[in-house]
């Protein structure tokens, strides 16, 4: 290992980052900015995690949720501690989620394992479905007289958001009909509003919300069912099955309770309901819950993918005494674009993490917090 790399690096941080680099032990909540060194206080917390704790690299797991942060942290690790950078579980929580499934086969029954579905055949399949229930006038809102296949991507992009928040199409078609209520209750009030001249506008786009869902969740099951018919699976499975099998397995659990004894994820902002979930059970098998979550409420990029700042916000309900750690020194940008930013998003953001995090200490101490992010 490059100690005297890891003294250089760590001499370089400031109060903030060495704040978070030195708490070892114990829940961790670092909100941090683009450019205030996140990627960097990873990479010197596993360094110290090793040479203080003297964890074994293999246990410390890493998650971060696209293969360019994988690669980013990858690369300042074996700045760092450079061979034993590769013993470091660093992966995406899907690689983590295949991963899992390939090293116990024997508790899954999907068979191909070592091919799941890729985005090609999923929406090669996704295709052949609406091209079937066409032929039998299955389909009404969701193809174009101009392009049958017209909704074929955003279907896919449905599916995966429903899958991604544990949604299977049993529990998508009882939402249906609570949306159904909801829309006609909606319409019911636009028939009653005497100024509205024309109700048929509103019972048209009531029966076309409502037909494109009912369309979407048809599909959906047939999907998912061919998957298990032709024993495939596609990355959001990987995860779900993961789940599901962590849930009811307290063997499984305990063999990555004790296997991992530090984890740390990255981009926790961009993290859902069941990736959260799965750390959550791997924690659960033990009682030093040493987790750190770095995140930053202002850049949630993958809302979209059933991600969600309130995460972050769960975590402190979780860890009610988890140690938090704000850094605030940028060192991208300058202080002039930094103070404009802050206050454009103080005014278009009043919901954000420090405003939130401010008022659940205060309740809780009757103190504010004095830390100002930038």
């Amino acid at each position: 290992m490059n100690t005297k790399k890891f003294e250089n690096t760590y001499a370089m941080l400031n109060e903030q980052q060495r704040d978070a680099v030195d708490t070892l032990d114990g829940p961790v909540m670092v909100i941090a900015g683009p450019g205030t060194g996140k990627t960097q206080i990873i990479g010197a917390r596993t360094a110290n995690i090793i040479l203080k704790a003297g964890v074994d690299p293999q246990n410390i797991l890493i998650t971060t949720f696209t293969e360019a942060g994988v690669i980013a942290i990858r690369e300042r690790l074996i700045d760092m501690i450079w061979s034993d950078a590769y013993k470091v579980n660093v992966s995406t929580i899907h690689s983590f989620s295949q991963d899992v499934i390939k090293s116990f086969p024997e508790k899954f029954t999907v068979e191909k394992l070592d091919t799941p579905i890729d985005d090609i055949e999923s929406l090669e399949l996704i295709s052949s479905i609406i091209s079937d229930m066409l032929k039998r006038d299955e389909l009404e809102y969701l193809t174009s007289y101009g392009d049958t296949l017209f909704y074929v991507r955003s279907i896919k992009s449905s599916i995966n958001n429903l899958k991604r928040e544990w949604v299977t199409p049993q529990s998508f078609a009882k939402s249906i009909v609570e949306e159904e209520q909801k829309s006609l209750a909606w319409l019911e009030e636009k028939r009653n509003n005497k100024r509205i001249k024309k109700i048929e506008n509103y019972e048209k786009q009531h029966e076309e919300k409502i037909g494109k869902l009912r369309e979407l969740q048809s599909i959906f099951e047939v999907y998912n069912s061919l998957l298990r018919e032709r024993q495939l699976y596609d990355f959001n499975d990987m995860i779900n099955f993961v789940l599901e099998k962590f849930r009811e397995d307290e063997m499984l659990r305990a063999f990555y309770a004790e296997t991992y004894q530090y984890i740390m994820l990255d981009e926790y902002q961009d993290t859902n309901n069941p990736q959260n979930e799965i750390i959550d059970l791997i924690l659960s098998y033990e009682e030093w819950n040493n987790i750190m979550v770095v995140g930053d409420d202002d850049q949630s990029i993958y809302k979209f993918r059933g991600a969600s700042v309130s995460n972050i916000l769960e975590f402190k309900k979780d860890y009610p005494k988890a140690k938090e750690v704000f850094l605030s020194k940028n060192y991208r940008s300058t202080q002039d674009i930094l103070d404009l930013s802050y206050k454009f998003i103080q005014q278009n953001n009043p919901n954000r993490l420090e405003v939130k995090l401010a008022q659940a200490n205060k309740d809780k101490s009757g103190a504010t917090l004095s830390k100002k992010l930038t």
